[in-house]
């Protein structure tokens, strides 16, 4: 459907169906492919995240943040999860994540590959210096992105 639909019974392709445990809610189906889906998006086919980089995920408590987490991971990377505060590193390094920083992408010590999910400008504003040479950075969301003024 195009932009969203209502219906109580909707014929799509099956090749655009995932399958639900009987232990998922709906509601956690639906979250689950938003997240996952952007994250794979981010990490997979724009970065190109590959086995031993060091991927910096910003913003990674949120619902794409804890999928990137896992799916770098997975692949292999060494994943940096940065959170605003303390109570989701625990849960982040069972997720899969290496290391757990709190505040700013700045205070990672060594440079990292890739970072995915810098959603405010300031923080990556901050990280540059530790980009490594040739690193890949994926913004998802500019919602906390001041807006300019408008010319008009």
């Amino acid at each position: 459907m195009g932009g969203g639909a209502q219906a109580t019974l909707c014929a799509v392709p099956y090749e655009h169906l995932i399958f639900i445990p009987d232990h998922v809610t709906w509601e956690q189906a639906g979250g689950f492919a938003e997240a996952f889906t952007t994250a794979f998006d981010a990490l997979v086919l724009q970065a190109n995240i590959k086995p031993g980089e060091r991927v910096l995920i910003s913003g990674a408590a949120g619902g794409v943040g804890t999928a990137a987490v896992q799916i770098a991971h997975v692949l292999g990377a060494h994943v940096i999860a940065v959170t605003r505060t303390k109570e989701h590193h625990q849960k982040l390094r069972e997720l899969g994540a290496d290391e757990a920083v709190l505040g700013e992408a700045s205070q990672v010590s060594k440079p990292w590959t890739s970072c995915s999910n810098c959603s405010v400008r300031t923080n990556l504003e901050k990280a540059q210096h530790c980009l490594a040479p040739f690193a890949r950075v994926v913004v998802i969301g500019l919602g906390a992105v001041p807006r300019s003024k408008s010319i008009c």
